[in-house]
């Protein structure tokens, strides 16, 4: 199984340069493509069910990309207006299917791919694109979240939770904490058994990248 796009959307390069005006856009969901508007701080999907909330940080603070759930949850990461590249730390804001909003202050230098929840993982993940160190690492992350999130994970790689459980798992933008470089050599391994070069690549590199 290779997600090329999921409802968990990358926006670092679709919406930077978005207009304030609600406008046709197109965001990836479950392997399709449907026409959103964007209305303010907010993308709205038409008859997809998720909200992806953009450009909603405090003035000055930029965003680096966003990821849509259920409803109107999402996740977005932000380079704060103050950031300090020698001391780096991301703002996440996670909302619930409800639209209220948590805020989250991230030390990327002290994030374990082989133990993080997702959100220190999506800002880590940001940091190292925004950064040049790894700049697919933010994209893969997102197809290996995406994946995790489809409910595919315990049928293929069993439990890879680090001090969470199944039932964690399943609640969006969780503190729950995974693995993610087990999962990601799973999806290696299936994308190798499957002849997708391509894929097998990707995931190696991020593999090799965190181990």
């Amino acid at each position: 199984m290779y997600i090329e796009s999921t409802s968990m959307v990358n926006t670092r390069y679709q919406y930077r340069t978005a207009h304030q005006k609600p406008v046709p856009q197109k965001a990836g969901a479950l392997g399709s493509t449907q026409d959103t508007t964007r209305t303010g701080n907010i993308l709205n999907t038409k008859g997809m069910g998720f909200t992806l909330h953009i450009n909603s940080g405090s003035d000055g603070d930029r965003m680096l990309s966003a990821v849509a759930g259920g409803g109107k949850g999402g996740m977005t990461v932000f380079e704060p207006a103050d950031f300090n590249p020698e001391k780096p730390v991301y703002k996440v804001c996670t909302w619930d299917e409800e639209g209220s909003m948590t805020e989250h202050m991230v030390d990327v230098t002290k994030v374990n791919a082989a133990d993080s929840d997702e959100v220190s993982m999506f800002a880590y993940a940001c940091y190292l694109s925004e950064s040049g160190q790894y700049p697919e690492a933010a994209d893969t992350f997102l197809r290996t979240y995406g994946y995790v999130k489809s409910g595919a994970e315990e049928e293929t790689i069993g439990s890879t939770l680090v001090g969470g459980t199944a039932e964690a798992a399943g609640n969006m933008f969780g503190q729950a904490k995974r693995d993610w470089m087990k999962i990601a050599s799973c999806l290696m391994q299936m994308q190798y058994d499957s002849g997708n070069l391509k894929g097998y690549l990707e995931y190696k590199k991020f593999v090799d990248f965190f181990s």
